[in-house]
């Protein structure tokens, strides 16, 4: 009798001591991150073949990282462009490429390839590049399909600053005028999504 007293007591005991002891924290489990629908690629070869400059010009390089690789960004208002008058956004259907329009684009230079976006205006243009030493050479733009536009590029920090050459690309040379009239200041979207960016994060 003794005995079952003894073990009675001790089960009392440690009963009353775990209800007496908080209850654990519960474990927190990492949420699923929601797919933002945002084109990643890490390299050339992850990019959809729509995406892919057509080579109007043959043989086109091979996808080949550069020194100036990453996503630029230029922001222009109103008064940049001469006022109201002139810059506001309006319908076109047949619009000559390049006009510069107010508010952002991006210039993406990514494994030899690059990629502009006005975001207002929502023209868009693709096509190769290649660096040598300090100039800059665009060509497979569908826009000019038969010509090289030559730039001279300095970079000083974050700012990319483009000079024409040479660029025979028509439309009373608007895509000089769109390259090379402002620096462009490169953004690191691999840390911070950028909304409306196309054709998406590259390089990261």
């Amino acid at each position: 009798m003794v005995l079952v007293a003894i073990l009675l007591a001790t089960a009392c005991t440690r009963e009353q001591a775990a209800s007496t002891q908080p209850e654990p924290a519960p474990t927190p489990t990492e949420s699923p991150t929601p797919a933002s629908g945002v084109l990643e690629a890490a390299h050339a070869e992850d990019l959809p073949a729509t995406l892919l400059p057509y080579p109007f010009a043959t043989p086109t390089p091979s996808p080949a990282p550069s020194e100036l690789d990453g996503t630029y960004m230029l922001i222009l208002d109103l008064d940049d462009l001469g006022g109201p008058k002139y810059a506001l956004p309006f319908p076109c259907v047949r619009c000559s490429p390049y006009a510069r329009a107010p508010g952002v684009s991006t210039l993406i230079l990514f494994d030899g390839m690059f990629f502009v976006n006005h975001q207002m205006s929502r023209f868009r243009a693709r096509g190769n590049f290649e660096v040598d030493g300090d100039t800059i050479e665009f060509f497979n733009d569908a826009n000019c399909p038969d010509t090289r536009g030559t730039y001279a590029w300095s970079k000083e920090g974050p700012t990319l600053r483009l000079e024409v050459i040479d660029d025979p690309c028509a439309y009373e040379g608007e895509r000089a005028v769109d390259l090379a009239s402002d620096p462009w200041d490169e953004v690191d979207v691999c840390r911070r999504e950028i909304a409306f960016l196309w054709p998406g994060i590259l390089g990261c």
